[in-house]
Parts: C-alpha cells; structure tokens; sequence
C-alpha cells in the first residue's frame, strides 16, 4: 500500500481513457477515467462471474496514462463444530476423589503427567498446589521415592515440588498421594504445573478445582 501511495503522489502525467475488466472473455466492467477523477479509487464486484476451477481475470486499458490495479480474492469455509485442540509437549492432569469432604478426612489426588513428544523428557519439575485447609500426608510421597517413581520431593507451605529425572517419549507417569482436612473451608486449588527444568518455557497446567470442607 505505501508503495502504491509513493507512485501515484510521483506521477504527473494525466490519465484519459476507458478500463475494460471482464472474466472468461465476458465483459464485467467497463469505466471511464477522466483527468477530473483518475485519483478516485474503483471497485468492481465480480463474484457473479466466478466459478468453480480456473477464473481468468483480464484488464484492457484504451487511451493515455497509466494506473494502478489490485485483483483481490476471498473465500469461506464451512464451520467447524470443533477446532482440533493442540497437543502441548508436556500435559498435566490432576484429579482429586472427592471434593466434599468433613473435618480429619482423608482425600486422594491423582496426577497423570504426560511426555506427548517422540523423544525422552529429561529432568522436569511438577509443581502441586495445597489448597488452604489442609495437609499434605508425606508417608505416600516418601514411598514415591522409595519406589522410584519419583525422584524426589520438596514440601512447602502451599506446594509439593515433585522432581522427576525422565519419562520416556509418548509415555505418561502416575502417582498419588493424600491431603488430610483441617478446619471447615470451601477454596479452590493453586494451579499445578509441569515444565522442564533447563527451559521452562515448555509446560502445562492443570485447573484449579474447588474443594469444600464441611464442620
């Protein structure tokens, strides 16, 4: 469009004539351009002449000067129900077994990490988040280590850091572990998240789910 703009503003020479546009050897459109309105912008509609295969636009110009001309085209296509999600690298899910539960009791979380890629994922971090109101029982973490399951652990006041050292290509790891009630609450759960240690750049994340603690 610049370009456009930069070489109509350096012509000095005026245009007089008649613009012939047609499709298949049909005529379409026929304009006449005088000195008084060369600078006015034209557009012909030619979507009765289109059809299906090949569409052979031809422009004839009788008379002097020269101008510019742009041939633009513009389709649809059917809508679809359903666009086809995008596969991320890595993918987190995390389920819990119950989300009523009453004071002292016991809830399962399930997590399912998933290597999508064709190659080995090396050395990622799972980040789990506490939901407020309860504790996070270690003795299934520990046993996590022990099996080898995981590689290690780290407890903070809101976050179980989860370390894993690999998980083969097109493959997905899975563990549990248990939170123990506390007081009566109803809150949601911090966002868990799976990336790569070296480029944390790719990740996922698992939603939030609220959990409800009755007194």
């Amino acid at each position: 469009m610049k370009a456009m703009v930069v070489a109509l503003g350096s012509t000095t020479e005026e245009v007089d004539g008649v613009i012939r546009i047609g499709v298949d050897g049909e005529t379409a459109s026929t304009l006449k351009i005088t000195p008084a309105d060369s600078d006015v912008m034209r557009l012909v509609d030619l979507k009765q002449y289109v059809h299906k295969g090949d569409n052979n636009v031809h422009i004839t110009f009788e008379g002097k000067g020269s101008l510019l001309y742009q041939i633009v085209g513009r389709y649809y296509l059917p809508w679809r129900m359903e666009r086809p999600a995008l596969q991320e690298p890595l993918s987190i899910k995390v389920e819990y077994n119950k989300t009523r539960l009453e004071k002292d009791d016991l809830v399962t979380c399930s997590v399912r990490v998933l290597n999508n890629r064709p190659a080995t994922a090396n050395m990622l971090i799972v980040d789990l988040g506490v939901p407020p109101g309860f504790t996070v029982q270690p003795d299934g973490l520990q046993r996590l280590v022990e099996n080898k399951t995981i590689e290690k652990y780290t407890l903070t006041g809101r976050q179980i850091i989860i370390y894993l050292r690999t998980i083969a290509p097109q493959a997905e790891l899975s563990f549990s572990y248990q939170l123990k009630a506390k007081f009566p609450i109803k809150a949601k759960t911090p966002t868990s998240r799976v990336y790569e240690y070296y480029d944390p750049s790719v990740e996922d994340f698992a939603e939030p789910v609220v959990l409800e603690i009755g007194s």
